[in-house]
């Protein structure tokens, strides 16, 4: 993973007004009014006027995102967030100063460091959406609905169908791309790491999310901000995916052993 240069006094302006502009999209995301879409086609004009490509990077996806929520309201996991991925993914592809400004995209390190956070995060997640539901005793219904259907024996190879694209749509949308763009516009430290991770938080506020409301917010903050810390340290992708793909096989199989127990 290459570093990305720095940006200008505008573009890292850009960037964090898009950093605020997700916060209050992802905190309203079922009011979404005309303002939010105005607010973010702006960013993204400005962004391409001051050729600032991680501000483009940023706002582009926002724009897609909260667009697709505008147009198809009600969608459910995974086309939140799979549809304007593809979409700006067709983007990157097809303009040739996004997709040379696409650095995020790389293995990194796999030492035995990298290695013991992964396991520190998936057993701490593990451990604490376990205590999340015996201290809460949270309704889990809605979610035992979403169980497919199948012969028990299919049930791991659905948990980790549904792992690994939920890992890769997360990390590349917080971990990849909105990390990219921040730390381009404040360097790679803790504020990037915090930033991204009280948007991950915020968008698991929603009752449509495991878990969700406040605890929601802040245990996945703190998810959040170990996954920040083992891309930084791994200085690539892979490490936190890994990691986001085995903490999420974990919350499925807790929540298919709940389904099955009860």
């Amino acid at each position: 993973m290459i570093t990305p240069p720095r940006s200008t006094i505008a573009g890292s302006a850009i960037i964090l007004a898009t950093a605020a502009l997700l916060l209050v999209f992802l905190l309203f995301s079922y009011e979404l009014n005309g303002s939010l879409l105005f607010t973010a086609a702006l960013l993204v004009s400005a962004a391409a006027w001051f050729r600032q490509m991680q501000a483009v990077h940023m706002s582009l996806l926002s724009l897609l995102w909260i667009l697709t929520y505008a147009i198809i309201p009600g969608l459910e996991w995974p086309f939140h967030m799979l549809l304007p991925l593809v979409v700006y993914a067709g983007f990157v592809w097809t303009v040739p100063s996004l997709r040379n400004s696409l650095l995020w995209i790389g293995q990194g390190r796999k030492g035995v460091d990298i290695r013991l956070l992964v396991l520190a995060t998936v057993l701490l997640s593990g451990a604490g959406l376990l205590l999340w539901y015996f201290f809460t005793e949270p309704d889990l219904t809605p979610f035992f609905e979403l169980l497919p259907e199948v012969p028990i024996v299919l049930l791991p190879v659905a948990g980790l169908c549904f792992a690994i694209l939920n890992a890769v749509m997360e990390e590349s949308v917080f971990r990849g791309i909105l990390m990219q763009s921040l730390e381009s516009a404040l360097g790679a430290g803790m504020p990037v790491v915090l930033i991204q991770a009280a948007l991950f938080g915020v968008m698991h506020y929603h009752p449509g999310a495991l878990p969700s409301g406040v605890w929601g917010v802040g245990m996945t903050f703190i998810y959040g901000v170990m996954l920040g810390l083992i891309r930084q340290r791994a200085r690539g992708m892979l490490a936190p995916v890994v990691a986001h793909v085995l903490a999420d096989a974990a919350v499925f199989a807790i929540v298919a052993g709940l389904k099955l127990s009860g």
